[in-house]
Parts: structure tokens; C-alpha cells; sequence
């Protein structure tokens, strides 16, 4: 169920009941085949765009697999190209201006908008912009899928926010770096489930190694940004209503 609307059929009458904002998040523009030629065909001869690309899909596998959120993290200069592939990413959805987050909020906000991306994807861009003392605590609660609990004004306890996503992150300093220069420890449930990835591809060119005729790696970076901010949401739609025509096999397919 999108702000917009259902995908597939459903026996009963769904109402979405969660925030505007979601509209932009799960927008969508241009033509499937634009997104196509212009984000997903680059991918071919790069394997860390592949895999950006690959884990946008996995949140609506997540259900009906039985699978447990997890977050992947690319961690390496800043000139690498992490934002770009953080954009193609989150195209698959929506629109990227709106669908790539900063890793500068708090627990509590961050647990509405995880919410807000439930069996899809969140992105969360630069971890250097929280605070060092509380990145461990919500890398560990977004990977656990479910937020704090809280008293209810009535008394007893309120239902805690829960989500399953596939989550991407980014960052010049991976989780146990930025962690330790505030003297905290990284335990090892936090790095089970927070993945560090090396951004750089070793070819010279960031996380690139096939620019596809364009003259270098900030090139192709600044390709992906602008093509994702033209063609956004229709590959996650075209995913999911894959998914809905054949639910029963998904499980069997997947394994």
C-alpha cells in the first residue's frame, strides 16, 4: 500500500493512514525503460552499484521470506561516489531529494521514519553527522526493527513502532571508528547487523570501474545523481506488482 494507492489485489478495502510526506518519498516520474537505460544499465561492469541497486529491492522480500531487517554500509573518502550510489538507490522508490535521509536526527525521529519506509528502503547518508554516543544505539534499534517502549497518557504501555527494511548507509568512518573517537565500544550485535562495505573499487575511479564512455569518476557520479532526480519510482512499483502476481513462488524463488 503506497500514499497513492494499492498494488495488487486485496480482498478488503486498504486505507493509508501514515504521513504526507511519504507522498514524496514513494513519488514516481518518467518512463520505467528511462530508468532502465539511464541508472540501472551503468550498473553492468560495476559491482558496488549493482549491489546498491540490488539491496533497494530487498525490503518487500523481507515478509513473505521471513527475513530480518539488515543495513549495509559503504564507508571511504569522500570523493568516491557514495552519494551517487546512494541516489540511484533511492530511486527505485522515490524521488532521491526526498528518499535519502541524514544520518543527523535522533532516535526518536528516526524511528517514524523508519517506519515510514516499512518493507522497503531507507537510506541514510554521512554517519560522521551523529553525534558519535548515540550512532551505536540506533544502528542497533533499525537493524532490531523496532523502536522504544513508551507509557501510554492512560496508563500502561503504548504498542512500540515496528518495520522491517533493508537499509543503506554511507560515511567517510565506519560504525566501530566513529564510535571509539567518543570512547564507545561496537558490540558485536551491532556489527552482525551493521555491514561495513569498502567503498573504493580499486580501479582509480571512487566506487566505479566501468564509466561507460564518460571521461572519469566524478563524471559518472554526477550521471547517476542527475538521472536519478529525472527517473524515480517506477522500478519499485514494477517490483512489487512482479511480486503480488506471484507471492505463492517468492519464497521458494528467493532460497
Amino acid at each position: 500500500l503506497l500514499p497513492d494507492g494499492q498494488i495488487g489485489d486485496a480482498a478488503e478495502t486498504l486505507i493509508y493512514r501514515g504521513s504526507k510526506r511519504a507522498l514524496g518519498v514513494f513519488a514516481s516520474r518518467g518512463k520505467l525503460s528511462d530508468w532502465q537505460a539511464q541508472i540501472a544499465a551503468p550498473a553492468v561492469g560495476n559491482p558496488r552499484l549493482l549491489f546498491t541497486l540490488s539491496a533497494a529491492f530487498v525490503g518487500p522480500l523481507l515478509k513473505p521470506c521471513d527475513g530480518a531487517s539488515t543495513a549495509f554500509h559503504w564507508t571511504g573518502d569522500s570523493s568516491l561516489g557514495k552519494s551517487g550510489s546512494l541516489h540511484a538507490a533511492g530511486s527505485v522508490w522515490g524521488a532521491p531529494a526526498v528518499a535519502v535521509h541524514s544520518w543527523r536526527s535522533t532516535d526518536n525521529s528516526l524511528e517514524y521514519v523508519a517506519a515510514q519506509h516499512n518493507d522497503g528502503l531507507l537510506i541514510l547518508d554521512e554517519l560522521k553527522e551523529v553525534d558519535p554516543k548515540q550512532a551505536g544505539a540506533i544502528a542497533y534499534m533499525l537493524s532490531n526493527a523496532k523502536g522504544k517502549n513508551r507509557a501510554h497518557h492512560a496508563g500502561g504501555l503504548r504498542e512500540a513502532i515496528t518495520w522491517r527494511i533493508a537499509m543503506l548507509s554511507s560515511g567517510e568512518l565506519g560504525l566501530a571508528d566513529h564510535l571509539a573517537s567518543a570512547g564507545q565500544k561496537t558490540h558485536a550485535g551491532q556489527t552482525v547487523r551493521f555491514i561495513e562495505l569498502p567503498a573504493d573499487g580499486g580501479a582509480g575511479l571512487g566506487m566505479w570501474t566501468e564509466l561507460h564512455h564518460l571521461p572519469d569518476g566524478r563524471s559518472f557520479t554526477d550521471h547517476l545523481k542527475t538521472a536519478a532526480a529525472r527517473h524515480y519510482g517506477t522500478a519499485g512499483r514494477a517490483f512489487v506488482h512482479a511480486l503480488a502476481a506471484n507471492l505463492p513462488d517468492v519464497p521458494a524463488l528467493v532460497r
